[in-house]
């Protein structure tokens, strides 16, 4: 990853320090599972609502004031690229808007939650400039910093829904992708997100590292790839003596 890359992405981290402080640094953190996403879940409006409700408290968003819309996009053969979720301000509320088909995947539907409710961190906090040329990549990396960036980082880029029943990933070794060694490197993904999987690695571990957290029990939640990057980020940091002094900021 480019010198540059990690020094953005470091900033924006040591930058939400500053913003939402140690109290939200040292917050919970949403790994997969029943407990946050139960079984049968299918996105009717009770279900995501009381979703969102979950994915507010570990990002300390207001769950209270935020209307939540579902919608159908079209059928996937009939869409190449679209959006699954927004974010709007309407009458001093939060209008997150979520693709429904999206909840054949809860854990990516969860992801897309987590996204515009950064969104209603940064922008309808007033923390960000609507407009910014990076701030989406931003918003995403606030997932990280609030908690969700298992998530997101897991759904930067998905395997087909098809594929996803082997419920398995692998490292990368050396040149091989994780693509490569589940045989899926001719079978389409499913792009999620503004930053890439290395970068969120590389988030995920500058982050551990503030958190004083060298040996992170979630790490096992993400897959293969996020996996490979957060662990050569964690090493790297550890060569480095540790994480910068909190003077980095957006550029």
């Amino acid at each position: 990853m480019p010198d540059g890359t990690r020094q953005w992405i470091e900033a924006g981290l040591d930058r939400y320090l500053r913003e939402f402080g140690e109290e939200a640094l040292h917050g919970r953190i949403a790994v997969p599972g029943p407990e946050f996403v139960p079984p049968g879940f299918t996105a009717t409006q009770e279900q995501t609502e009381e979703l969102v409700a979950r994915v507010a408290a570990v990002m300390g968003a207001d769950a209270d004031g935020v209307t939540v819309h579902l919608f159908e996009s079209p059928p996937a053969e009939l869409r190449r690229r679209h959006g699954v979720g927004r974010y709007r301000r309407v009458l001093g509320r939060t209008l997150i808007e979520l693709d429904r088909l999206e909840a054949a995947r809860p854990a990516v539907f969860t992801a897309i939650i987590a996204h515009e409710l950064a969104h209603a961190r940064l922008l309808g906090e007033r923390r960000m400039a609507q407009g910014r040329a990076d701030g989406e990549r931003l918003t995403d990396l606030l997932t990280v910093f609030l908690g969700m960036g298992v998530f997101t980082a897991n759904a930067a880029n998905s395997f087909p829904r098809a594929a996803e029943a082997q419920s398995f990933s692998v490292l990368p070794v050396g040149d091989l992708t994780e693509r490569m060694l589940t045989g899926l490197a001719n079978e389409p993904t499913s792009r999620l997100g503004y930053l890439t999987e290395p970068e969120f690695g590389y988030a995920l571990a500058y982050w551990s590292f503030l958190r004083g957290d060298r040996r992170p029990a979630w790490a096992r939640h993400v897959n293969g790839g996020v996996r490979d990057t957060l662990t050569r980020g964690l090493r790297h940091l550890a060569a480095r003596g540790g994480a910068r002094p909190l003077n980095g900021r957006f550029p």
